[in-house]
């Protein structure tokens, strides 16, 4: 499957693509002026006599050489091509696109062109020797060992250089280069010049002004460059199936691309990424590799990683966000995956705790500090049995220390006994029928959406799980919200407000 990609104008015009091309420019013109002035230098030392194998390893050597050098110093800014075939190779398999390839190939040509033009000036006129088929073999021939040769480095690029599992290979990707280079220029040099380039053979055509045979250099390199890309990509990529897509995913390197985005992190896709070409989906390696299910101090259910079409509220930061994200269906909770990874905390005056999202800090008593317990509904320190509490000041979020470590995060309540209700993190706010805003925990019931805040939900006749029996009243009575009734209590005849019996 050939998978060419367009690319836009904005990413082919960014900053960061014009210092590629200017880096294309550079390597390949010291490349080509070290290649080809190698060749002038054999024919000024032997007074242009033909080609005999010292000079043949001379010249193959210097290639080598100066190839080696020319990838090692554009390889972090432009992935260091030098080479139109190589472009045109990495595009097939979808690590380039077809824009940024095109500029590519211009910048390669004219470091080519410009090169050539300096050797002529600094060897005071010498010609410039430009690649041609050896006497006795068709152009036809030629041109299969140009595609020959061409897939052999191209191929090479694609294991040490362009392919994401290379690992520490890649080190060592430009010495590989050279030295496929240097070996099929001493394999093919005698008979079709061994160029692999198009680029290296243009520069040279054009200052010569020999471009007769120079179609032979373009066809065979991009046909073997080009089948390089489809057989390695094709055949060779990592294909996985993964539980966040239906279908099998490629594993590709690309360049960044601004009209692309993860569908896990949302962010533009670059570096190594897993495509579905058919469903158009992208999604980061770093991003694949997340667990599918993992366990979370804030919820007590197994959390399942999920991609949301829409965006949640996290139910640990409050933040919203779409994308990944790790999710308990049964209770309706949704945790971003930044927050999942975020550094656990455990010190004698700092912990973590399911109750709140910020570390919490431990208060010593105050007279001065006032705060009243999340949970239990009374001021911290108003006795000596609650000496000790944390707290984030930030977030005016107090807790007992007997409280926290003694909140249940799951019990069955008799306003909804039908389910489990599980202790939540939620947005504190105003909940009708109360004068104060909600602690920011609840107790929730995902399937029913029924949802009690924890200081209701921990009153007395909680605790026991039975009604109450009254002297005055002959049947049990519960607790229940009045303040949006007009009521009067029947024995002092005061205003109901908040809970009554």
């Amino acid at each position: 499957m050939v998978k060419l990609a367009f690319g836009s104008f904005g990413d082919s015009f960014s900053v960061g693509s014009l210092k590629a091309y200017l880096a294309e420019f550079i390597a390949t013109l010291l490349f080509v002026f070290a290649g080809v002035g190698s060749a002038i230098a054999y024919g000024k030392l032997t007074a242009d006599a033909a080609l005999d194998p010292a000079g043949l390893v001379a010249v193959a050597v210097a290639h080598a050489f100066a190839l080696f050098v020319g990838v090692s110093i554009a390889a972090n800014i432009s992935g260091g091509h030098l080479n139109p075939a190589v472009t045109f190779g990495l595009a097939v398999g979808g690590n380039i696109t077809i824009l940024t390839a095109i500029f590519y190939w211009i910048a390669q040509c004219f470091g080519s062109i410009v090169a050539c033009l300096l050797l002529q000036f600094v060897t005071n006129g010498l010609s410039v020797p430009a690649h041609g088929v050896a006497s006795g073999m068709t152009a036809v021939e030629g041109m299969v060992m140009e595609i020959v040769i061409t897939f052999a480095l191209v191929y090479t690029v694609y294991a040490t250089a362009a392919d994401p599992k290379k690992g520490s290979l890649g080190t060592i990707a430009p010495i590989a280069i050279g030295f496929i280079v240097g070996a099929n220029i001493l394999a093919a040099g005698p008979f079709s010049g061994g160029s692999m380039n198009p680029a290296r053979s243009f520069g040279p055509a054009v200052v010569s002004g020999n471009l007769s045979g120079n179609w032979i250099y373009w066809v065979g390199p991009l046909i073997g460059g080009g089948l390089a890309g489809l057989i390695y990509a094709r055949e060779l990529s990592t294909k996985i199936q993964h539980f966040l897509h239906c279908h099998l995913l490629w594993l590709l390197g690309v360049s960044q691309d601004d009209q692309l985005g993860c569908r896990g992190c949302c962010k533009r896709i670059t570096g190594s990424i897993y495509v579905c070409f058919g469903c158009d989906f992208y999604l980061h390696r770093s991003c694949a590799k997340l667990p599918g299910e993992i366990r979370d101090l804030f919820h007590p259910c197994p959390l399942l990683l999920t991609i949301l079409d829409y965006e949640s509220i996290c139910n640990a930061c409050f933040k919203t966000d779409s994308g990944l994200s790790n999710r308990c269906k049964r209770c309706e909770f949704d945790m971003h995956v930044e927050g999942t990874q975020r550094a656990t905390i455990e010190t004698e005056e700092l912990i973590q705790h399911f109750t709140h999202w910020h570390p919490l800090k431990l208060l010593a008593p105050n007279n001065h500090l006032e705060v009243g317990c999340a949970i239990y509904n009374k001021l911290c320190f108003a006795s000596a049995f609650d000496s000790f509490a944390y707290g984030c000041q930030d977030c005016n979020f107090f807790v007992h220390h007997s409280c926290m470590i003694n909140i249940p995060r799951q019990i069955i309540h008799f306003f909804h006994p039908s389910c489990p209700l599980v202790l939540l993190t939620d947005v504190p706010c105003q909940y009708e029928g109360f004068d104060e805003a909600s602690s920011g925990l609840a107790f929730h019931c995902g399937k029913c959406k029924f949802q009690l805040d924890v200081k209701c939900a921990l009153l007395p006749t909680v605790e026991s799980k039975m009604p109450i029996r009254f002297n005055i009243h002959p049947t049990s009575i519960h607790q229940h919200s009045m303040k949006a009734r007009n009521l009067t209590l029947k024995v002092d005849a005061k205003h109901v407000e908040n809970m009554a019996y």
